[in-house]
């Protein structure tokens, strides 16, 4: 800010009134007059020697020259001739309206954005960096006027600059207003070494603002993993269709295209937000048909670099088991999202501001829906070379442990050993280790426990499985050992694990461990069994009195049937209670019915009979033996089966039309003409396993 002398006119007052003359002083007009443009300031004026008046007012030094008048004022100096009294006079002035005054200065304010103060600074993120890594530059401008001025950037020779968009933000502090815009650049270093990041400048009012340099160090580029370009989008985000060309999109893959039947699969889902979100995303997963499913906690968020823009990114990590062989699909994953309305052009007005801001507040958003594309996988059967015959579906890579709380008891004292599976891979499909039994001790299976591990995005873990066994005689022996079988996917090859045998002591003699025999004689269960007798063994002498009054029908019929509809209503109602407390049995006792239902509406021609028909096979399994309608293996379906006494013929019958199921859907075209057919064979195959179940 400058200061600018200017003369002063005066000019006498020629009625000065009669107050202002008892006091001594005489009144006098001063008009000042200098040259500038902004807001008006009052002069400040100083009285010296010989009534000479200075005067100087405050403006910004470079505004174009316009003439301005300011209103008269009426100042007193003191009056060296006190006889220059007159006659008293009233001083009457016209009060002026102050709103338009305050309505034209604010307008004043608001056009004049040469008198706003200005600042420029700039950070980043971090100052050391890999090569071929980036980071980010944000340039922040500050200014106390609605319009901003562009930064220019400092001569980036080394980098590789990108712009990622800017955001501004408006305060308004007791009528004062601030405005700071940021600018941000990624920026991707070409060299190793260490570079200077010259001043970034900005220009107001003839002024040059400038930041500060600052220095960033380039390491050597990392050999493992690679850092991602911020040119370079990764493999799954590109030439993905974006909503309305917003900068949001989704995304899903498969760590790999084939696998064997249980091998672990992980289905990666990133969400690529660019934009802000007026609300959180609601993520709809897909649905997995053929797979056990294991979520791979916690969610993933880094941000990346993609055509200049950059994302904030959400990953969320699924592990797939896949129960049988062929062409899986995994269908798609949806995501709505609430994101801001398109804004409308601003308008070039002192006001437009309030506009734009108000339009913003009141803004609810627009619902966007964005889908992935279905991916695909194929799944291999196990080879059947060099198979085990006590191979239970294990697929990864495990060890195991056996340990005993005893190795010296007395005969007859229970001896508990822990068998303990561990490894990488689908621990819960893990079947019970295989052992040899022997006279000498008595075996009972005592219970299972697992643990399941997500760490690193990996499912691990083990299964604990103990036994109790019971020395049935005095001596030294030997546990007998165990032994599971697992196949490994990398090396392609069956392995079997065995344990040691544990060596056990079992103290006492023979006759401390006998079972004491209860002795009864015939004469004791006959005399026992006769000393009830009838009060009458002849009925000839009873007569019927009456067929009608207290002991007739009339009276069976007015006095019982009421009792016995209480009696059915309150066993109704204890039997409603008990299935809706226990809605496994219920499922259980309604599985062959659900199941009936579905098979007749099966017909020849019909669309996707034959999925149908599996359908209806699955739920019939699933209901009876409360297991999950998908994910459950072959094998395990026949444990199911065998532990409810079926045959093997009748198993063999249940799953090997499931199996014909499955190779039917592949040849959907011919399939589906005779679903009609399997559908009969289905209900045939049911009703002899609902005769030996029940």
């Amino acid at each position: 800010m400058a200061i600018s002398r200017c003369r002063p006119i005066v000019k006498p007052t020629p009625q000065p009134s009669a107050q202002v003359r008892a006091r001594g002083f005489q009144p006098f007009e001063l008009r000042s007059e200098w040259r500038a443009s902004g807001v008006f300031a009052r002069p400040t004026c100083s009285f010296g020697m010989g009534g000479r008046v200075s005067c100087q007012a405050f403006f910004h030094e470079k505004e174009k020259a316009r003439q301005r008048t300011r209103p008269p004022a009426l100042l007193l100096a003191r009056s060296s001739d006190p006889r220059q009294e007159g006659p008293a006079t009233d001083r009457t002035r016209a009060r002026k309206p102050l709103a338009p005054i305050l309505l034209s200065i604010f307008l004043l304010l608001w056009t004049l954005p040469s008198w706003a103060g200005n600042s420029i600074t700039a950070t980043v993120d971090k100052t050391n960096v890999s090569l071929g890594g980036y980071f980010t530059l944000t340039l922040t401008v500050e200014s106390d006027a609605q319009i901003v001025p562009e930064p220019a950037l400092p001569a980036l020779d080394a980098f590789d600059a990108y712009s990622s968009g800017q955001s501004q933000n408006i305060t308004w502090v007791n009528g004062r207003m601030s405005s700071s815009v940021s600018y941000t650049y990624v920026l991707s270093p070409k060299n190793e070494g260490q570079f200077t990041i010259g001043p970034a400048t900005v220009r107001s009012g003839g002024q040059t603002f400038s930041s500060a340099p600052i220095v960033v160090t380039v390491t050597p580029a990392r050999t493992a993993p690679q850092p991602q370009t911020p040119s370079a989008a990764p493999k799954s985000a590109q030439n993905v269709p974006r909503s309305d060309d917003r900068q949001i999109f989704i995304t899903a893959e498969l760590d790999r295209e084939t696998a064997f039947v249980n091998q672990p699969v992980t289905y990666v889902f990133r969400f690529y937000q660019g934009e802000p979100l007026l609300a959180n995303p609601e993520y709809s997963r897909p649905s997995y048909p053929g797979f056990w499913v294991e979520d791979l906690p916690p969610q993933r968020k880094f941000a990346t670099v993609i055509n200049a823009v950059r994302y904030d990114v959400t990953e969320i990590r699924t592990a797939l088991f896949p129960t049988d062989a062929g062409i899986k699909t995994i269908g798609a994953a949806d995501v709505k999202a609430t994101v801001r309305s398109r804004r409308r052009p601003a308008r070039r007005d002192p006001f437009g501001m309030f506009d734009q801001d108000l339009f913003n507040l009141m803004d609810r958003g627009e619902s966007i829906n964005l889908s992935t594309k279905s991916v695909r996988l194929t799944v291999l059967p196990l080879p059947l070379d060099g198979k085990p015959a006590d191979f239970g579906g294990m697929v990864g890579k495990f060890t195991l442990d056996v340990q005993a709380d005893v190795r010296a008891v007395n005969a007859g004292d229970p001896i508990t050993v822990k068998v303990t599976v561990t490894g990488e891979g689908n621990i819960k499909s893990a079947p019970a280790p295989r052992f040899d039994s022997n006279a000498v001790f008595r075996s009972l299976p005592a219970g299972t426990s697992e643990q399941i591990s997500t760490a690193d995005y990996k499912v691990s873990g083990k299964k604990v499985y103990e036994y109790v066994f019971i020395p049935q005689r005095p001596g030294s022996y030997r546990l007998p050992s165990f032994l599971i079988s697992y196949f490994d996917p990398d090396s392609r090859r069956y392995h079997t694990l065995q344990t040691d045998s544990l060596a056990v002591t079992a103290t006492g003699s023979a006759a401390d461990f006998t079972i004491p025999q209860l002795q009864l004689n015939k004469d004791q269960i006959s005399d026992l069994a006769s000393d009830v007798r009838f009060l009458k063994t002849d009925g000839h002498s009873l007569r019927r009195h009456s067929d009608i009054g207290f002991f007739g029908w009339p009276f069976w019929v007015g006095h019982v049937l009421p009792m016995l509809g209480l009696v059915g209503f309150i066993a109704w109602r204890r039997e409603a209670l008990r299935t809706a407390a226990d809605p496994v049995g219920r499922r259980r006792r309604t599985a062959y019915r659900t199941a009936l239902t579905h098979l007749s509406k099966v017909a020849d021609g019909s669309a996707k009979a034959i999925d149908n028909v599996a359908a209806a096979l699955l739920q019939y399994h699933s209901d009876r033996f409360n297991r999950p309608a998908s994910g459950v293996l072959r094998d395990e379906m026949r444990d199911d089966f065998t532990r409810e006494g079926v045959s093997t013929s009748h198993i063999g019958e249940f799953l090997s039309l499931l199996d014909e199921c499955d190779r039917s859907r592949y040849g959907r075209a011919t399939a589906d003409n005779h679903g009609g057919a399997v559908a009969h064979r289905a209900k045939q195959v049911l009703a002899r396993l609902e005769g030996i179940t029940k």
